[in-house]
């Protein structure tokens, strides 16, 4: 008789590639070159964030990934989805510049997946980003995979984190690993609510 799989094993990784973004609408009270970083999420309570564009401006590049552990029922459910918020860096406070919704189902290939090799392959695509006025203005380039479980005892214990850059100088985070926690607190002001209807529409890259 054959043991049940082990609780790691069951788990899954999602990676989550914010690669750049295009368009984004200039502040109205910006004096100088816009500087922005971006926020995600698949549970409001651990959101991660990117290292800040400075040289970009309208059009920063990022290609930050981060590993949320998520289970089989997460990625299967339909309405599933990963949550971006774009921010730009000011001298008293940070504004939203805007938001991403996008559902797992629409970016993942749900085909078979018998051989295993699916699951590892990257899927991309170009999101539409939404200010706060509730307009469309300019897209986010994204990439998704998932990866095993058992694959990154990183994470064990916790729920997300950052990986394949160097974080600053930070005594809560281990400084013996790539694999770096980054977690962020968005002041209750700039929190975003966000509904089955400002899923945003997803094109794929060509």
């Amino acid at each position: 008789m054959s043991e049940p799989p082990s609780p790691t094993k069951m788990q899954q990784v999602l990676e989550i590639n914010l690669i750049s973004a295009q368009g984004l609408k200039p502040l109205s009270s910006a004096r100088r070159k816009q500087q922005t970083y971006a926020v995600t999420w698949v549970d409001p309570s651990t959101k991660l964030r990117t290292r800040v564009d400075q040289i970009g401006g309208e059009n920063p590049t990022w290609n930050d990934k981060f590993l949320f552990r998520v289970t089989p029922e997460f990625l299967a459910s339909e309405t599933s989805a990963v949550c971006v918020a774009i921010y730009s860096v000011g001298l008293l406070r940070d504004s939203l510049v805007g938001t991403v919704r996008f559902l797992i189902s629409n970016i993942l290939d749900s085909g078979d997946d018998s051989d295993g090799d699916s699951i590892r392959t990257p899927t991309f695509c170009a999101v539409q980003i939404r200010r706060p006025s509730g307009s469309f203005h300019g897209v986010m380039n994204i990439g998704a995979m998932v990866l095993e479980g058992s694959d990154f005892p990183a994470l064990n214990g916790i729920s997300a984190i950052g990986r394949d850059y160097p974080s600053p100088p930070n005594p809560n985070v281990s400084s013996g690993t790539r694999d770096v926690e980054i977690l962020i607190t968005i002041p209750k002001s700039m929190e975003l609510t966000q509904t089955s209807n400002n899923d945003t529409t997803l094109n794929s890259i060509t």
